[in-house]
């Protein structure tokens, strides 16, 4: 759990292995020091530009198995890191 409290508020670069297994809003990945991350995309309502990556595809489309992105850590725990995507690497 401590070594995870240090992630805190940085942004981690973490390659997506899928949809959380748990939450079908959420996807999962692993950091490049193999920590488990669950994420989620910007909320829907905040701006319709914000949802789409920089060629205009809508995130949901382009976030998948594999893809790397950048993912603001919010909340450590004792297995697991929490975030929200910053943005596709």
């Amino acid at each position: 759990m401590e070594s995870n409290e240090g992630c805190l508020d940085k942004t981690l670069y973490v390659l997506v292995s899928g949809l959380s297994k748990t939450d079908d809003e959420t996807f999962s990945g692993r950091t490049k020091d193999d920590r488990l991350v669950n994420f989620s995309l910007p909320q829907e309502s905040e701006s319709a530009d914000q949802k789409l990556t920089s060629r205009g595809k809508p995130l949901s489309s382009t976030v998948a198995d594999g893809s790397e992105v950048l993912v603001k850590i919010t909340k450590a725990k004792a297995h697991s890191l929490e975030g929200v995507f910053a943005r596709l690497v």
